[in-house]
């Protein structure tokens, strides 16, 4: 942050406060995020909460080593859970299983479908990666053909309602074994983009990504707009580990890049859909955090939403070896479109070997965050915690609550995927053992009133 500007809570507050003090509440804009204000939505200090889940989701014919639950995607009703080890295709071919949430009150979600592709092989992983928006679902097989990988593309209503159907199986071209394209993808409107962290195009594991368009080459036909690469990529830095994506905006992940020499610190990529010409996806900033060290694997995870952007690194040694961080980058801190970290965010219990920052998700002013090895005498059971923009203050991210698992065991690796919308929070837990060794599961908690009552109404960009 350039400590030459106003720190941007006092720039974006003061205009409010002049009708807080009238007792009103008025509607801002918040760092790109719409938020109503009044005096109980600025706490000077709301006390974290610990929560249980509402609901725990395990399939009935889960089987040991499945790790159901290493992959979540959520939109709307429809909820799509990975289980990446799953054998009914074959040796960890991997299987999908899709739930639709019929009732809110009580919370349940029923299983609709078990989806396992026709061609499925054994080590392929179908089910590593997952992206949901309205109709269509994307899933990743990044070990498949040799472990070059394949992205599956689905139709909801292909071939009958909720059916799902097959759309389009895609493969790079002249893709090598080794280059896991599909170990990340993410999906907005008719835009699909694709990981490939072991690409060896720039230098040996140097990482790419792929972006498609649905109507590229045709109606539906799902066509290579462009393959990137970071203007810095170079040997082993698994550029496209992470992707995520908000309208016009790219983020991508290379958690191992050297920074000066200081090996594995990791970066972050920002690119935009119009840079350098229509439809370049040309490169806005490489971002990193302010206090870079090694092995810190910044980029394991990232998410936007609007324009914050936040990322993981979990080798962080903040409180102890690996304890992990998370950074969050606003846009136009700084200067415009310079991407300025604004906050590094810790767990309110850290410590060594907990990997905070494991998965990231952002809607609105919420930010959840997985923990997937807490440290603790159970070491590896597992955590997630949610946080406000405003909580503490405009632009503090305090900590809402604390995400525990009422089984809570050792090794369940709880975190290592989270996902969120306006009323729900859902953490994968894909170690426990519900039926069998790491056969996986899924919790799913309502959103705390303590999210919503002081900060009304949550806004979802």
């Amino acid at each position: 942050m350039n400590k030459n500007l106003i720190p941007h809570t006092k720039r974006m507050l003061s205009p409010a406060l002049v009708f807080l003090a009238a007792g009103l509440s008025v509607f801002i804009w918040l760092y790109g995020v719409p938020t109503f204000l009044s005096i109980a939505s600025m706490p000077e200090r709301v006390p974290a909460v610990s929560i249980t889940e509402d609901l725990k989701i395990a399939p009935s014919d889960g089987h040991a080593n499945d790790k159901f639950g290493n992959a979540i995607a959520q939109d709307g009703n429809t909820l799509v859970i990975g289980s990446v080890e799953n054998n009914e295709g074959g040796v960890d071919s991997g299987a999908v299983y899709i739930y639709e949430q019929l009732n809110t009150e009580p919370m349940s979600w029923t299983l609709s479908l078990k989806l396992v592709v026709s061609d499925s092989v054994g080590l392929a992983n179908f089910g590593a990666s997952i992206a949901l928006e309205d109709d269509l679902l994307v899933v990743s097989a990044p070990n498949d053909l040799g472990e070059v990988g394949s992205v599956y593309i689905f139709d909801r209503n292909l071939g009958g309602a909720n059916e799902w159907g097959q759309v389009a199986k895609i493969s790079p071209e002249n893709g090598e074994a080794g280059d896991y394209f599909g170990v990340a993808v993410v999906l907005q409107g008719d835009i699909l983009v694709v990981g490939a962290d072991g690409d060896d195009e720039q230098a040996m594991d140097a990482g790419a990504a792929y972006i498609f368009d649905r109507n590229q080459g045709g109606s539906d036909q799902w066509g290579l707009v462009k393959k990137i690469f970071s203007e810095q990529t170079d040997h082993g830095d698994h550029f496209g580990s992470s992707l995520a994506l908000d309208g016009d905006t790219l983020i991508v992940g290379a958690p191992f890049d050297d920074i000066v020499g200081i090996n594995r610190t990791g970066r972050a990529v920002i690119f935009q859909r119009d840079q350098n010409g229509f439809n370049q996806w040309g490169e806005v900033k490489i971002i990193q955090a302010s206090d870079a060290a090694a092995e810190d694997f910044f980029g394991t995870s990232v998410t936007i939403s609007g324009d914050f952007v936040a990322v993981g690194a979990v080798g962080k040694d903040t409180v102890g070896s690996e304890s992990g961080a998370v950074y969050v980058f606003f846009r136009n801190e700084g200067d415009f479109d310079a991407w300025g970290e604004v906050k590094k965010i810790l767990a309110s219990d850290p410590g060594g070997g907990q990997r905070f920052g494991g998965a990231v998700a952002l809607s609105g002013q919420l930010l959840l965050v997985g923990k997937p090895e807490d440290g603790t005498s159970q070491t590896g059971n597992g955590d997630a915690y949610l946080f406000n923009y405003v909580l503490g203050g405009i632009g503090n991210w305090g900590e809402v609550a604390h995400l525990i698992a009422s089984d809570s065991e050792n090794l369940d690796g709880f975190g290592g995927d989270v996902a969120l919308n306006a009323k729900t929070l859902f953490v994968g837990a894909r170690l426990t053992n519900d039926h069998g060794d790491n056969s996986g599961s899924v919790y799913v908690f309502d959103l705390p009133t303590s999210a919503t009552v002081n900060f009304l109404p949550l806004i979802v960009h």
